[in-house]
Formats: C-alpha cells, sequence, structure tokens
C-alpha cells in the first residue's frame, strides 16, 4: 500500500445484474473509526493508539483537541487530565511543557495536534472533536499549514463552531455529533453545512439513516460492545467508532463471509420479530 493511501474497510459494492443480493450485500460494508483506547489496551489519545488504529487498517481514528494553557493543541478528552494521566488539573491551566512531563499511560505522553497530524499523513484519516471554539480555530491553522484538509474531518456537537468553520469555507468535511437521531438533529447538521452526522449506534432507526442518506449525509454509530456495533451496522450506518476495533473487524470480516440467505436473514432481524438477545446468542454461536 502506498504512503498516501489511506486504508479503509473493504466494501461490498453493488453490481450489475444481481439485484437484491447485491443490494443486501452492500449494506454490511462500513468504515471502522478507532477512538479511545482502539482495542481496550492501548493508552487512549496517544501516538500509539494511532499507530495501532492505522497497523490494524481502520479508516480513521477519532480524538478531542484541547488548548493548553499557553495555547498548543493536544489530543485531550477530558477538560481535565486527571482521568488519563498520573497528574492533575485543567488542561487549559496548563503550559505544554506541563502536560508533556505527564504520563498518558505506559510511558506515553501527551501528543501535540501537529504530531497526530504528521503520524497519521497518509495513513488514515482523523475525525477531530472540538469543545472550545479557540481550539477549533487553532487547529485549523495546523490543518491548512500541513496541507491535510481532505485527510481530517472536524467534529462538534456544537452549533456555533461547526457555524464558524463553515464561515471560512474550509473545504474540510464536518460531521455534527448528536446524542439523539432525530429529525431536528438531521436539520441541525444540515443547517450547519455538515457532510457527517454520528449517534449513538443503538439510538438508530432504519427511517433516520434513510432521511440522512437522502440529505447527502454519511452517517457514523458509536458502541463500545458487540450488541451495539452489531446494532449499528445492521441500521446501516457507514461507519463504526469504537474502542473495541477488534469485534469491528472480526464483525465485518464475518459478515462479507456469511452465504447471501444468512445474511439477508441476520439483516433483517429487527423486522422479522428476532428478540435482540436472540439474534445476539446467534451471532456469538457463529
Amino acid at each position: 500500500m502506498g504512503m498516501n493511501t489511506i486504508p479503509a474497510m473493504p466494501r461490498r459494492e453493488k453490481s450489475p445484474g444481481l439485484g437484491a443480493e447485491a443490494a443486501i450485500a452492500s449494506a454490511f460494508g462500513f468504515d471502522v473509526v478507532a477512538q479511545g483506547r482502539v482495542t481496550g489496551l492501548e493508552p487512549e489519545n496517544t501516538l500509539w493508539a494511532i499507530r495501532r488504529a492505522a497497523e490494524m487498517g481502520c479508516y480513521g481514528y477519532a480524538t478531542h483537541v484541547r488548548l493548553s494553557a499557553d495555547g498548543t493543541p493536544v489530543l485531550m478528552q477530558d477538560p481535565s487530565v486527571d482521568r488519563t494521566t498520573d497528574g492533575s488539573g485543567a488542561v487549559a491551566d496548563l503550559p505544554l511543557a506541563a502536560l508533556r512531563r505527564l504520563d498518558a499511560g505506559m510511558g506515553e505522553r501527551i501528543p501535540t495536534l501537529d504530531e497526530a497530524l504528521d503520524l497519521a499523513r497518509g495513513r488514515l484519516h482523523l475525525f477531530l472533536e472540538f469543545h472550545e471554539m479557540a481550539a477549533a480555530v487553532t487547529a485549523v491553522g495546523c490543518i491548512r499549514r500541513r496541507g491535510l484538509a481532505k485527510q481530517i474531518t472536524l467534529v462538534s456537537a456544537r452549533s456555533d463552531i461547526l457555524a464558524m468553520l463553515d464561515s471560512l469555507k474550509l473545504r474540510i468535511p464536518v460531521e455534527f455529533r448528536t446524542e439523539n437521531a432525530t429529525s431536528q438533529a438531521l436539520y441541525r447538521a444540515l443547517l450547519d453545512r455538515a457532510g457527517r452526522i454520528s449517534c449513538p449506534a443503538q439510538g438508530l432507526t432504519p427511517a433516520f439513516v434513510s432521511h440522512a442518506h437522502d440529505a447527502g449525509l454519511r452517517v457514523g454509530a458509536w458502541g463500545e460492545d458487540l450488541e451495539a456495533l452489531v446494532y449499528g451496522a445492521m441500521m446501516g450506518a457507514d461507519y463504526l467508532i469504537t474502542g473495541r476495533v477488534d469485534m469491528a473487524l472480526a464483525f465485518g470480516d464475518l459478515m462479507r463471509a456469511l452465504p447471501y440467505p444468512l445474511a439477508y436473514s441476520l439483516g433483517n432481524w429487527p423486522m422479522m420479530g428476532v428478540t435482540s438477545a436472540d439474534f445476539m446468542a446467534e451471532l456469538h454461536a457463529l
């Protein structure tokens, strides 16, 4: 694979003449976006985690960007360093030098956004989530200096941040992140000119995904256990966002290997009156 190729999950495309079988088969194609600890083992939001996601063949890695006290964008999910490092205090109150002295797990250091961009270049797509306007503006500068607009998706649950990003005419993909798969959420995503929308996997419905696709949006589903990942894929999510990449990749391989009749029945389990518990029992048995 060339250095400028971003890996993606193999996707089953519709083939002329195969009709319904091809349509069902294509429904099981989804990309895997790692987040957090990747397989549950790697220190989250670190260069090690990003490297591991790329090595496993993930399409992307999702992380959060915050500013240090001296204005450097770093990868950190929480407002404070307490949960994921051996230190304490708010990220915004600590200068970069102090943040770099902290152990983010197994000797890993808190990475700067610049380091993450350099590592991901040509290897995988980065989904960068923002909670503060200043962090988003600063990060955009880093992305543009490196010419990586096509390899990044800017993510936020805040409409004011997404509107600001749209006003800059960046031509960088944008994702609206929401807790609720509702028509109101779709309207907000379109109003903010997002190209993607993501939500908890088990909040998805076939109608929501269908309406999102009709509006030109790609749909992401978050999940940290097998049932959530399976549900998100069956509802038609385009990509699964998870800290259990190992399970997501294995499930994708299984779906592509299943014979057509079995894949068809699995894909229609909610409409066939099959309970979630029965479906999961059958899947585990496979």
